[in-house]
């Protein structure tokens, strides 16, 4: 008898079929994240180079994982010492993570490990975080403290002062200065 679909996963039965191209595989109108160009000429050269190692990446020639330190670590903490299967790490209740495997020399597989950890081919948040964050808070109130939404909302929102205090200064609005000798306010 198969498994049941879970929330987080669909039977091939009742999924909608893939399109034929990536230009039919439609952007999520509320994806808070962007990319300058840059970071989409780093990714793109990453993506020829190494392919995909968003996921769990690892090197057949160096017996090295590449990528997924981080997931690995976090399935081995809540879970042990997980089977891996017919190229997947298998989860109790069915679920399942693909492993990919590579054949990269150790200075491919090095440079491929930072790549799938830059910062600047990874892209931005936009301004629509924290409206997208709210609605997580108030939909899916373990979600949002189990993976510390909270902490990012504060790191991408501005400081507000306390209530009848000035803004702090920045570089938009410098703090002014008072001349010792005529006791004029000027910003530097």
């Amino acid at each position: 008898m198969g498994k049941k679909p879970t929330q987080t996963e669909s039977s091939p039965t009742d999924s909608p079929r893939l399109p034929a191209t990536i230009g039919g595989l439609a952007a999520a109108p509320y994806n808070p994240r962007k990319i300058g160009e840059s970071a989409l000429a780093g990714l793109a050269y990453s993506l020829e180079q190494f392919g995909d190692i968003s996921g769990v990446v690892w090197n057949t020639r160096t017996s090295h994982l590449v990528a997924g330190h981080q997931r690995v670590k976090a399935l081995a903490q809540k879970f042990g010492d997980l089977a891996i299967a017919d190229g997947s790490i298998c989860l109790p209740g069915g679920l399942t993570f693909p492993v990919r495997v590579v054949d990269w020399s150790l200075e491919q597989e090095k440079a491929a490990n930072v790549a799938a950890n830059s910062p600047t081919i990874s892209g931005e948040f936009t301004e629509d975080l924290p409206a997208l964050l709210a609605e997580i808070e108030a939909s899916m109130p373990d979600a949002w403290s189990g993976m510390g939404f909270g902490e990012l909302l504060a790191e991408v929102s501005p400081v507000k002062p306390p209530s009848g205090q000035p803004p702090p200064p920045t570089a938009d609005n410098p703090k002014p200065c008072r001349c010792p000798e005529c006791g004029c306010e000027f910003v530097p």
